[in-house]
């Protein structure tokens, strides 16, 4: 009797093991990355100008007289108001003091005995690429160290950006499984899961002064692809299948 107790025990324990231990069916899925790219006309140009205090020497007379920074800003904004620039529209970002360097011997006892010179850096937009020439052509003076432009975009351009590549990712993961089922044989049941990642590219251009006196000489890019900016997004589709 109690061997069978025993016996009768050990199946049972036996059964309830053999389901708790029934393996897991993993479903079947494939996964595709699209990645899609499209070039948009920015909205608006950020624009920063900085400005410094510089000692304008006559190439003649070889005289040197220090020029100080209230008498470059006073030129700036006659020049900006030609483009409709006012100085209520500047905003100023940072105002240092910067420390001239060695001269041509590379003594330092020259940087020390010469006096600091103050420089502004102010932001302002534009609203197009015309306005931004415009601004390049009459900031082409003694003064102004830098000029940075950098398209930008709205919250909603950028809302609409971003659902058009979505959708042109969708579109072309969806091209590549019909391709895939069709060579393969596979049926797609649904989708599992979507991931994307965005990025954007944009051109920048600028100029600096290359001494104290003459014109500035431009190194910039092209005026044309700075209002063309590129955005790219990549999406991961996983699509759970059957075979």
């Amino acid at each position: 009797m109690k061997q069978l107790i025993l016996s009768l025990s050990i199946l049972i324990s036996a059964t309830v093991n053999a389901q708790q231990v029934q393996p897991t069916l993993i479903p079947n899925t494939i996964t595709i990355t699209s990645t899609v790219n499209k070039v948009y006309q920015a909205d608006y140009f950020s624009v920063k100008l900085t400005l410094q205090e510089y000692d304008d020497t006559n190439p003649a007379t070889q005289e040197t007289k220090a020029v100080k920074i209230s008498t470059v800003e006073g030129l700036v904004y006659q020049k900006l108001e030609k483009i409709k620039i006012t100085k209520k529209d500047l905003k100023i970002e940072t105002i240092a003091e910067n420390r001239p360097g060695n001269n041509y011997n590379y003594l330092t006892t020259y940087s020390a005995t010469q006096k600091r010179k103050i420089s502004k850096v102010y932001s302002f937009h534009l609203s197009d690429i015309a306005a931004v020439e415009k601004m390049y052509q009459q900031m082409r003076i003694n003064g102004v160290m830098q000029v940075q432009v950098v398209p930008k975009f709205n919250p909603n351009s950028l809302l609409q950006i971003e659902n058009e590549l979505t959708s042109l990712a969708l579109k072309k993961a969806k091209s590549k499984l019909t391709h895939l089922s069709k060579e393969t044989g596979i049926k797609t049941v649904s989708i599992s899961s979507i991931s994307d990642a965005a990025s954007a590219a944009a051109s920048a251009i600028s100029y600096r002064e290359t001494n104290s006196w003459n014109n500035l000489n431009y190194n910039g890019q092209s005026l044309q692809s700075i209002n063309q900016v590129q955005k790219a997004l990549s999406l991961t589709v996983v699509y759970s299948i059957s075979i």
